[in-house]
């Protein structure tokens, strides 16, 4: 092979490799502005002086600043379906509102003002996400929910699923659980 084709050849190369770390770039810069999620987590705290806590997480890895359109939890039965739970909620409220997906808990922020929070169910606006914080930065954002223990019965699994809408996304969610203990509630209608 002559020293001209081995030449090309190298020029070809380096070609493919520009190219080929061209669309690698890119490739990342869409993933990190365009299609990346935003990270969220839900801790509930174990049952004390009457109260649950739950500890939501909402995290923005990107570069880009992320709006947050609605953010709630929502509490019930583990055995209901979240949608079942909300309806349940709701149909005191405002009776003629139905939801049939999770996606349509979106609809929630024009009616809950504050929380709701009826025997062995709860939805609670957390507003801290999108009306204290215009958009998420690159930032790791907490809010702190506290639930009182006498809204639950003792002993029954219990879900809490911390949802998250944002423009232009599918709705993330996550979820944890919690099961009172019959001494604990006997504890906090005492204190």
């Amino acid at each position: 092979m002559s020293q001209e084709s081995i030449d090309v050849l190298k020029i070809m190369g380096s070609i493919v490799g520009a190219l080929a770390g061209t669309i690698a770039l890119l490739w990342r810069l869409y993933d990190e502005i365009i299609r990346s999620f935003l990270g969220i987590s839900i801790e509930v705290s174990e049952p004390a002086n009457g109260w649950i806590t739950v500890l939501t997480t909402v995290e923005n890895k990107s570069l880009r600043p992320k709006p947050v359109n609605f953010a709630m939890l929502l509490v019930g039965p583990e055995k209901e379906s979240p949608v079942q739970t909300a309806n349940v909620l709701m149909a005191a409220l405002k009776p003629s509102w139905r939801a049939k997906y999770t996606n349509d808990l979106e609809q929630l922020k024009e009616l809950l003002r504050e929380a709701i929070i009826a025997p062995n169910r709860a939805a609670i606006p957390l507003d801290f996400y999108y009306s204290e914080n215009v958009d998420i930065a690159d930032e790791t954002l907490t809010y702190r929910a506290s639930v009182p223990l006498s809204t639950f019965e003792c002993n029954s699994p219990i879900s809490v699923r911390f949802y998250l809408f944002a423009s232009n996304r599918l709705h993330r969610s996550t979820h944890d659980a919690f099961v009172i203990p019959i001494a604990a509630k006997s504890r906090a209608t005492t204190e």
